[in-house]
């Protein structure tokens, strides 16, 4: 396996059966984070460490400039490290 819908996993767990323990790439910010520790915001997904800036990010997007936050999540620019693949 390669991803989870848009997020890329590095390492499958010891126990292939554990998908919470997947090694992936925060498809926000690029880090390395556990697949159990992913936060989603609407619809976004985000690590621990960066998902006060997506929340912040959306919110200022959502509430100022309505159009620019639909153009970003259209154009998934809130998730420039998501999975692009075939079936995605």
């Amino acid at each position: 396996m390669n991803h989870i819908g848009r997020i890329k996993v590095l390492k499958e767990a010891d126990d292939i059966i554990d998908i919470m323990n997947y090694i992936c790439i925060c498809p926000h910010c690029g880090r390395e984070v556990k697949y159990g520790d992913m936060l989603m915001y609407c619809g976004e997904h985000g690590c621990p460490e960066c998902a006060n800036d997506l929340h912040d990010s959306i919110e200022y997007d959502r509430q100022n400039h309505y159009d620019r936050y639909v153009r970003k999540t259209n154009n998934d620019e809130y998730e420039p490290y998501k999975y692009v693949g075939e079936d995605n």
